[in-house]
């Protein structure tokens, strides 16, 4: 059985609103936010059954506006890379 709760995690700067869905099943609990699709936390039973989470993220969406470092955010590897040494594609 999955439930999906959806409720304000906060507002940007800006004054936009960022909403976090926290997606839960009886063996995990992922919390992802609408601010760029980033993974703010995901939380899995460790070898005792007790509930770790195992994402490096913030607990206010001032935290990831005011820290660089990407924590949770999601990646195309599809992306183009314009750096002066990209000679290899990724696939």
């Amino acid at each position: 059985m999955m439930n999906i709760e959806r409720k304000l995690f906060g507002k940007t700067a800006r004054g936009e609103a960022v909403t976090l869905f926290e997606i839960r099943t009886p063996e995990l609990t992922a919390r992802i936010l609408d601010y760029g699709a980033t993974v703010q936390a995901l939380l899995v039973p460790d070898k005792n059954g007790k509930p770790v989470d195992v994402v490096l993220g913030h607990d206010t969406i001032e935290g990831y506006e005011t820290h660089d470092g990407y924590l949770g955010a999601c990646v195309d590897l599809d992306a183009p890379d314009f750096s002066p040494d990209a000679s290899i594609p990724f696939r």
